[in-house]
């Protein structure tokens, strides 16, 4: 039975135990020269270290599984790339912080992925929130502009900051062309709040 298999026979994406070996075959790859910077009193380069492919392979499809994920599944396909690159990016930069007494390599570098996702989810957040920020920002130099051209904008404004979209349960609901994925309901909570600190 390969080790990708569990008991039952089904496969995983990405077994422990092999991502665990993938690790210490890392950690190991340039441990003479390593010894040999410390015994000189250097430090260690990690950037040194060579990563398989096989370790890149399972760092990606951690990162790529992770996106579908409830909290992560309903966001553009462009901002899902982003989240994979990003998270395998900051997988790689903490694989040096990773303690080998715990044989849990798979928790670590998921925990590593869905951190990351939840910063570029915040940036999508701040970007998506730039024009109304904006707008709150210069609404007192509209009171400078005369009366007339202030009214129109001020209420073209309120429009646009008021405005709530329609849900299918409303009576002259019409399905808009295009329909932005809403996000689960935890990200935009969790990206809310550190927007805010």
């Amino acid at each position: 039975m390969d080790d990708r298999n569990n008991e039952n026979g089904e496969n995983y994406y990405v077994s422990n135990k092999a991502l665990y070996e993938e690790m210490v075959k890392w950690r190991d790859s340039n441990k003479e020269e390593e010894e040999r910077v410390l015994a000189s009193g250097g430090t260690i380069d990690y950037s040194q270290r060579v990563i398989s492919e096989e370790l890149g392979r399972m760092i990606r499809e951690i990162a790529i599984k992770l996106t579908s994920h409830m909290n992560f599944r309903n966001y553009p396909y462009d901002l899902k790339q982003e989240m994979v690159s990003n998270a395998c990016c900051k997988v790689i930069l903490g694989l040096k912080n990773y303690n080998f007494n715990y044989m849990n390599p798979f928790g670590y570098i998921t925990r590593a992925c869905w951190n990351a996702n939840i910063n570029v989810c915040i940036k999508y957040y701040k970007q998506k929130n730039l024009p109304r920020e904006l707008i709150r920002d210069n609404l007192e130099q509209l009171d400078q502009m005369s009366e007339m051209d202030a009214t129109k904008i001020k209420q073209s404004i309120k429009e646009f900051l008021d405005y709530e979209p329609k849900t299918k349960d409303d009576e002259d609901y019409e399905s808009p062309i295009y329909n932005p994925p809403v996000p689960a309901r935890t990200n935009r909570r969790m990206a809310a709040k550190k927007v805010e600190k």
